[in-house]
């Protein structure tokens, strides 16, 4: 299996049953442009990866991203 572009992110969507679609809503993008930023085909802007870092802020996590990379940190 492909090793995950965000792997920190996988992890939290799957704490916090939160999916690929919901991660569309919040970033404002199609299913299929979320595919592509979260395999990494893509990358995230540092925009939307602060609105899914304030997503997951807002359920109790204690995440940061790196601003070049967009990459989250714990």
């Amino acid at each position: 299996m492909k090793k995950p572009a965000y792997p920190i992110l996988a992890q939290l969507m799957a704490k916090h049953g939160v999916s690929r679609n919901d991660i569309s809503k919040i970033i404002g993008v199609t299913y299929r442009n979320t595919l592509k930023k979260i395999n990494g085909e893509v990358l995230l802007d540092i925009l939307e990866a602060g609105k899914i870092a304030k997503c997951f802020k807002d359920l109790g996590e204690d995440v940061t991203i790196d601003g070049e990379k967009g990459i989250f940190l714990p």
